[in-house]
């Protein structure tokens, strides 16, 4: 704001001071009008100087004024901070069975690094829709599992699993009698 002012000053007193050169051309009984004009062009240049200021005081007594109520909230209207998502929430994984046993369990996912999950007698083990344990898991088979992070040990533990076999169902045996199956075709002859 002072800088502007200046310019405002400044090209206010040139103004003047151009003005003043042609009265003073026109003649010497321009004199006292052109030392006027000078010094109403400096009173105005002035005010604006002093009414930028007070601007920019106001300014900055709102600031201070709006730093001192947030210094004087209570904390508890704080908010209060975040814990890391990693830690104690539960997330979700879906991949390959690379090996399972009773107390882990080791999955691949799709373009991520291995994740090796801690299996505790509390986790919901689930083996094509049917209770077990993680122990019943064949390699190969599909897995989602939630799983949270143990704050003490860093480990991710599982909380639920649920497996699909990759035993692929085997299609029903052509009849050898020659008896037809309904919906087939009998080849003419």
């Amino acid at each position: 704001m002072r800088f502007r002012a200046g310019w405002l000053l400044a090209g206010a007193a040139a103004l003047t001071l151009g003005t003043a050169c042609e009265e003073r051309d026109r003649g010497a009984s321009g004199q006292s009008a052109v030392n006027d004009q000078v010094s109403q062009a400096q009173q105005q240049a002035q005010r604006q100087q002093s009414d930028a200021l007070a601007q920019q005081h106001q300014q900055a007594r709102q600031q201070s004024e709006q730093l001192r109520q947030q210094t004087q909230q209570p904390m508890s209207e704080a908010p209060a901070p975040q814990p890391p998502q990693q830690q104690g929430s539960e997330q979700q994984i879906v991949g390959e069975v690379l090996s399972a046993n009773d107390d882990e369990l080791l999955l691949s996912s799709q373009g991520e690094p291995q994740l090796r999950l801690q299996v505790s007698p509390q986790t919901q083990v689930m083996v094509d829709g049917h209770q077990a344990s993680a122990g019943e898991i064949q390699e190969g088979s599909l897995v989602r599992a939630s799983y949270r992070t143990d704050e003490q040990s860093g480990e991710p533990q599982a909380v639920r699993i649920e497996a699909t076999s990759q035993v692929q169902p085997t299609a029903p045996a052509a009849p050898e009698s020659g008896q037809s199956t309904p919906g087939s075709q009998q080849p003419t002859q």
